[in-house]
């Protein structure tokens, strides 16, 4: 780990002027300095090409969220995407992340966004999940997944194979709020739950 402060306040993302060049730079910097207040990252209009895993950041909780945004508001003006045919975004343990107004979109990513039995509190509000195959999962969770307090609202899932999958092994207590979002031509499920509590599922 290299020597560094805790991240806090609002962070510009791209082309220079900004504070990081790219989203990997930005979530580097999250795992290895941590935070000691909520953190914004307004990321600029563009593509980004890249794979992340975001680990459990040191300082984060309910106050002190964690918060990807394209910095127009536009869902469509930053988007995401891989070359890997795994993933793009891995939660391995990362809690109180908030993905907002963002565009995620491959042809070669299987997974969109994993996260790990650990990762909790995680909110995806407003973003578009795109594939123009019928492969993809668009967030999935690993097999002893407990993804607490996890909120899907207003998001667009087009195409793919599942929008939202939730495959446990054992019955777990969690709540999960699946609200206001569209689900577009899957080939499998829109949403798939198995052995789960607590799951609200409305006006979708």
């Amino acid at each position: 780990l290299r020597a560094c402060s805790p991240l806090s306040g609002t962070y510009t993302v791209g082309a220079t002027p900004s504070d990081f060049l790219t989203i990997e730079a930005a979530v580097d910097s999250l795992n290895d300095c941590g935070v000691n207040g909520a953190v914004a990252f307004n990321i600029k209009s563009g593509i980004y090409n890249g794979q992340y895993i975001l680990n459990n950041i040191l300082g984060a909780s309910s106050t002190n969220t964690i918060t990807f945004q394209s910095r127009t508001g536009d869902n469509t003006d930053v988007v995401l995407t891989t070359d890997s045919t795994d993933f793009l975004f891995y939660l391995n343990s990362a809690d109180n992340i908030i993905f907002n107004h963002l565009t995620f979109s491959s042809d070669s990513a299987e997974r969109f966004i994993i996260s790990d039995s650990l990762a909790t509190d995680n909110k995806f509000i407003g973003n578009i999940f795109k594939s123009d195959t019928t492969n993809a999962i668009f967030v999935f969770s690993t097999s002893a997944f407990d993804n607490g307090n996890a909120v899907f609202q207003a998001n667009l899932f087009e195409n793919g194979y599942d929008g939202i999958n939730f495959d446990s092994d054992n019955l777990l207590e969690n709540t999960t709020l699946i609200d206001q979002n569209t689900f577009v031509n899957q080939k499998g499920r829109s949403i798939s739950i198995n052995n789960s509590t607590n799951v609200k599922i409305t006006n979708n």
